[in-house]
């Protein structure tokens, strides 16, 4: 049998051709391990290495930043404020807002108080924002440097600084430290404070060894627990607080004790928002920065560690160099004014007043906050700015209501022909609203119109409830009278006569005497109404003055003192439109000497008797 060459194992162009398949084969292989899969392992494992690497800094870091607390959860020695101010030599600092004083030993910002505001009424004692670690309550500000290598000496809380300049801090003098940690490397921090709530720090470090070193700067505020004056409405903004990428951050204290909450930045701020008190660290907006809100372990936010920090990315420093970082710690009371000028500085201070939670009504809440101020200042005392911003509103609200008022007041006049029609068709109520709505548009009356003011006016009510409970000038202002606070609930009560009877009722029974006048000026605003044709709508609207007054006895007097003289303003407004319609008008009619019918219930006597 003859074979073909191309099959002939023994022809050599045929085995040539095999050995150069075989070549070119491994040489693909060898190509796409070699340009293809080795890149892409070693990418693979370099980026595992590097994300290893990342998750143990990160890891050693948040150990060395969390090592800087000395005031563990566990910590049972509990002293006195003044106490602990004594132990340690203290440099001190204060101008017309705020006066206090930092410890050369740890060199934290952990004794603050505000000078303009008051504990309580007509106390000497000022709030105290800050105050040191070992306290019932410990709150300060600390910073600065951490780094994952274990064997540098770093400062720390038990770090004894030297002072190269400055015996005391103040807007025109700054003052100086210095630390040596003996192995080639000096710190150096500079402190300077503005006439107002700002601290500006910035802190050099000096390489003189031979070895380059790697560090973060960092900043944090810490507190434990609540703050005194917490509450759980839902209307004000209490806890964690940051603004960063165009972004508004708030998260309630709870938040954090499920989890951190990190964020990456490179711009903004963060702090602590109370009632009235604010606290913030703007970090080096040079630097790309991480930060955190996080609370210590404790089972019960009120005995919980709190904390907001920021930490900067690695800063290498070269031997026989010097790195430098500068940042802000602010800490004082919730002032627009003050807030206003700080955010127009922009960089980190950007909308550094939004730690005032004017909420989503911003467009009514801030120009309201903004005209009390300004008519509070007028006026030479918030009491009158409230006065003046209750009739600056029934100003505003005076065309829609004018208008509804005369409607109001020709369904009044035209109540008896309603009477007739309702007693002559009460078998028929289709053919009854017929009839209703022909006298309606004869008489061009809307009984939907009174409607509206209320409407409108509901969305300026808790914009003006948020702006009292927000304004710090209604914090222990008081109103002429009884009022010594508008900021809280009227302290007198009816149940004891307003004081007249020598005892204090449970808080359930505090209805005081404003709220009582908010309820009769309601009752009065009900008696110029036209009468409900439904007899259980009448009821409802007939008690609707007493639960008013019960539900808003709570609620801050200044807010309560606004309606009141809101209603009273109304009430005057309504019954001269009504005198010269020729409605005949007696506010108290029915109720005292009287013998003629209530018209407010006279509709709803005659279809129930039907």
């Amino acid at each position: 049998m003859n074979r073909s060459p191309l099959n002939d194992p023994n022809n050599p162009t045929q085995n040539g051709r095999l050995f150069l398949a075989i070549v070119l084969s491994a040489m693909v292989m060898f190509g796409f391990h070699y340009f293809y899969e080795r890149p892409r392992l070693e990418a693979q494992r370099a980026a595992a290495k590097a994300q290893a690497e990342r998750e143990l800094e990160t890891a050693s870091l948040d150990k060395a930043l969390k090592a800087t607390d000395a005031s563990k959860v566990a910590e049972k020695i509990i002293l006195d404020r003044a106490e602990i101010l004594a132990q340690t030599k203290r440099i001190r600092f204060a101008n017309e807002k705020i006066a206090g004083s930092f410890s050369t030993k740890g060199n934290r910002i952990d004794d603050l108080e505000l000078l303009e505001h008051a504990e309580t009424v007509n106390s000497a004692e000022r709030v105290k924002l800050f105050t040191p670690s070992g306290t019932e309550k410990p709150y300060y500000a600390e910073f600065g440097w951490i780094s994952k290598n274990a064997s540098i000496k770093l400062p720390n809380q038990d770090t004894v600084w030297s002072v190269i300049s400055g015996d005391e801090l103040s807007p025109d003098t700054p003052v100086v430290l210095r630390w040596d940690n003996g192995q080639g490397l000096v710190f150096e921090r500079t402190l300077e404070m503005d006439e107002n709530y700002l601290f500006s720090i910035s802190e050099r470090v000096t390489n003189t060894s031979d070895q380059a070193v790697t560090l973060h700067s960092y900043q944090l505020l810490s507190r434990k627990g609540l703050p005194e004056d917490f509450t759980q409405l839902f209307i004000l903004h209490q806890g964690p607080v940051g603004y960063a990428d165009e972004e508004l951050t708030e998260l309630s204290y709870s938040d954090t004790m499920d989890e951190e909450r990190v964020y990456e930045t490179d711009n903004g701020w963060l702090g602590f928002s109370d009632k009235y008190w604010f606290t913030s660290i703007v970090p080096d907006q040079n630097e790309e920065f991480e930060t955190r809100f996080l609370s210590g372990e404790a089972k019960d936010v009120q005995e919980a560690r709190h904390q907001a920090d920021a930490r900067s990315a690695a800063i290498t420093i070269l031997p026989k160099d010097s790195k430098s970082t500068e940042f802000k710690i602010m800490a004082g009371a919730k002032e627009l004014e003050i807030l206003n000028g700080y955010a127009k500085q922009g960089g980190g201070m950007k909308n550094i007043n939004l730690m005032i939670d004017f909420g989503t009504l911003y467009l009514l809440t801030k120009p309201l906050y903004w005209t009390l101020g300004v008519f509070s200042s007028m006026a030479g005392h918030v009491a009158w700015g409230i006065i003046l911003i209750t009739i600056m509103i029934r100003l505003m609200l005076f065309p829609l209501t004018n208008k509804s008022f005369r409607s109001m007041a020709a369904m009044k006049k035209v109540a008896p022909k309603m009477k007739e029609i309702q007693t002559q068709y009460k078998e028929d109520a289709q053919t009854m609203q017929m009839k209703l709505m022909e006298l309606y548009q004869k008489e061009g009356v809307n009984p939907f119109s009174g409607c509206w003011p209320m409407l409108l006016q509901i969305p300026i009510f808790f914009a003006l409830y948020k702006v009292i409970m927000l304004d710090i000038d209604l914090r222990h202002a008081p109103f002429p009278g009884w009022v010594e606070d508008m900021s809280v609930m009227d302290p007198t009560t009816i149940f004891n006569l307003f004081g007249a009877l020598p005892f204090q009722p449970p808080e359930l029974f505090m209805i005081g005497a404003w709220p009582c006048l908010m309820g009769f000026t309601m009752f009065l605003q009900k008696r110029l109404n036209p009468p409900p044709a439904d007899p259980m709508q009448a009821k409802i609207m007939g008690f609707m003055p007493v639960f008013m007054t019960v539900i808003l006895a709570k609620f801050a007097a200044g807010l309560v003192i606004y309606w009141t003289w809101s209603n009273i303003l109304a009430v005057t407004q309504q019954y001269i439109i009504m005198r010269r319609m020729g409605v005949d008008v007696s506010l108290l009619k029915g109720y005292i000497g009287s013998d003629d019918d209530d018209e407010d219930t006279a509709a709803g006597d005659e279809s129930k008797n039907g």
